[in-house]
């Protein structure tokens, strides 16, 4: 991790209707008290293995064609949680 040879791939295509909500399963609050999305968590435990690699560690966000745009809009308006444009990648799987 500390040599920048590993990333992390998070699969995140599905929609969260069976689970109530309406959108990417990823911006489901899940948080009992401050209702931090799924994205958010996974931000934050990229953020902190970043801190304890002492490098911005690259994670790859797959989402489905019918939620990319609306992923890509979530991480934006949430300042893509802290985690830097060079290291957070987004791609649409077929």
């Amino acid at each position: 991790v500390k040599e920048g040879k590993v990333g992390c791939v998070i699969l995140s295509g599905g929609q969260g209707t069976r689970l109530g909500f309406h959108g990417p399963k990823g911006e489901l609050p899940i948080t009992a008290i401050q209702h931090k999305s799924l994205f958010q968590l996974a931000a934050e435990k990229v953020r902190a293995a970043s801190a304890w690699a002492g490098r911005a560690l690259p994670v790859c966000f797959m989402t489905s064609p019918l939620n990319h745009q609306e992923t890509l809009s979530f991480f934006e308006r949430h300042q893509r949680f802290g985690l830097g444009s060079s290291q957070l990648f987004f791609y649409a799987a077929r």
